[in-house]
């Protein structure tokens, strides 16, 4: 089954606390911890499950209609666990995302608007938490293109805390859950992430399609919503 991961993040209002829809800024870069269990093929006798935790930096540009994520993840599955390192960069002007793991590049094609960054209309707002005795956060659930149930946390200034994503078909379940960390109102240094590498193809294959909601595995984009 492929990992169906979908798009998350969100511009700057100064909330009330309580059921206020916020959005985080327009601009900013973070760091993540991911743990990914995936379990394919539930309507066969050989089901494929794979266990993925890593650490990712991403970047989210809704100014500039991009962002990228640099991925270090490592893959556990039947037959042992093996090291992934990914830097994707996707440009929805351009309607291309480029996979550059060590010296390869490839090109997928992507048909679907960037996210935007604001928590989606159809957010349930389930209540109202303090995380370690101080820090007040928000939670909601929401379903995302494709079927799938997240719930988010954010602070009542619209930081997000941690989000997670699970889906359940005849054919397969996924789990997600991302703790988020590092967050910055801005983007540092955006060419460390959004510079496409000389030996990129300029255009994805024209018998590719990547749906609006479906990216394989193990691409993880931080654009979430």
């Amino acid at each position: 089954m492929s990992l169906k991961v979908v798009v998350l993040l969100c511009s700057v209002y100064v909330l009330a606390w309580g059921q206020n829809k916020c959005c985080l800024p327009k601009q900013y870069q973070g760091s993540s911890g991911l743990t990914i269990a995936n379990v394919g093929g539930l309507n066969t006798t050989t089901a494929v499950g794979t266990l993925s935790k890593g650490i990712s930096t991403y970047a989210y540009d809704y100014t500039n209609k991009r962002d990228a994520t640099i991925s270090n993840i490592n893959v556990t599955t039947s037959v042992g666990t093996f090291p992934v390192t990914q830097h994707t960069i996707t440009d929805y002007k351009k309607s291309i995302r480029w996979v550059i793991t060590d010296k390869n590049c490839t090109a997928e094609a992507v048909d679907r608007n960037m996210s935007s960054p604001c928590i989606p209309d159809n957010a349930t707002y389930i209540g109202e938490m303090v995380i370690g005795g101080v820090l007040q956060a928000d939670q909601w659930r929401y379903t995302i293109n494709g079927g799938m149930n997240a719930s988010m946390t954010v602070t009542n200034t619209c930081i997000p805390i941690d989000l997670t994503i699970y889906s359940y078909n005849t054919d397969g379940m996924m789990l997600e859950s991302i703790t988020l960390a590092d967050f910055m109102p801005k983007i540092l240094a955006p060419h460390t992430f959004f510079n496409v590498p000389k030996n990129c193809p300029q255009k994805p294959p024209a018998s590719q399609k990547t749906s609006n909601s479906e990216i394989k595995f193990p691409r993880f984009s931080f654009s979430r919503w």
